[in-house]
């Protein structure tokens, strides 16, 4: 029982240094200097955790990748992922900024007006051999790769868009064809890059990746747009938004006395 204890203690550690390393919040305000975590003692202060708590939390870290422990040093902070915003740009500006990656480049791979694929005719709610356009593009952060996305858009709305000149930025792209978006559903799972995907990310071969499903609706709630894309696990995360309604206010009080 205590060492399961001290493996639920060490996990919802690790849980919450993972979520401030991926928030920069070790790193150093000077340009350039490394980022180090505090002391075991310093932790086991600052979260009432145990030693043999920190010690696993910051073993299973090490073990992801994201820090590495030099004798005598400390704790070396290696990286951490970037997070990545799908929501579409503000007046759909056509120069992309996507969360803190900042400025991202959209290179085209293909964009061309197909016969829809029998398993993307039934997303879309269309007959089979209907036609759509075809939109493939990779994001790159400078020189990084960071995901590839195939968008598959139904028809008429697809003519519009196939129309026109190519956009950086494939959601202005839509706003440029009149084309309004009401709602995003996005489904996520993990993976490892195979050969194809590790040579478009330009990332070795079992590199964690992140496969994501993307069904856009229109304000009316006609599915228009069908996607699948493949995102750097190692260095993206993703933030999601969404309204949550509520019926009515409530008024929390403290309890009278602790638990």
């Amino acid at each position: 029982m205590r060492r399961a204890n001290v493996q639920f203690e060490a996990r919802r550690l690790r849980d919450l240094l993972a979520m401030q390393i991926c928030r920069g919040e070790f790193e150093s305000e000077l340009l350039g200097e490394q980022a180090w975590l505090p002391s075991e003692s310093d932790l086991m202060r600052a979260y009432g955790c145990s030693r043999a708590a920190v010690r696993e939390a910051l073993s299973l870290l090490r073990h992801e990748g994201m820090l590495d422990r030099l004798q005598g040093r400390g704790t070396l902070v290696l990286g951490r992922p970037r997070l990545f915003e799908l929501r579409p740009p503000p007046g759909a500006q056509s120069s992309l900024q996507r969360g803190e990656f900042g400025p991202v480049a959209s290179l085209l791979l293909d964009k061309r007006l197909v016969a829809l694929p029998a398993p993307v005719a039934a997303e879309l709610e269309v007959a089979p051999g209907s036609e759509g356009l075809l939109f493939d593009s990779l994001f790159v952060a400078g020189s990084e790769p960071l995901a590839v996305v195939t968008n598959y858009l139904r028809a008429p709305e697809a003519y519009a868009v196939a129309k026109l000149p190519v956009r950086d930025d494939y959601y202005a792209l839509l706003s440029d064809a009149g084309i309004s978006i009401g709602l995003h559903d996005t489904v996520s799972q993990p993976k490892v890059a195979e050969e194809s995907i590790a040579a478009l990310l330009t990332v070795p071969v079992g590199t964690p990746v992140t496969w994501t499903e993307e069904r856009l609706y229109s304000s009316s709630g006609a599915l228009l747009n069908f996607s699948l894309s493949w995102s750097r696990g190692d260095i993206v995360r993703f933030r999601t938004a969404f309204p949550h309604p509520v019926s009515h206010e409530v008024q929390f009080a403290a309890p009278a006395s602790g638990f």
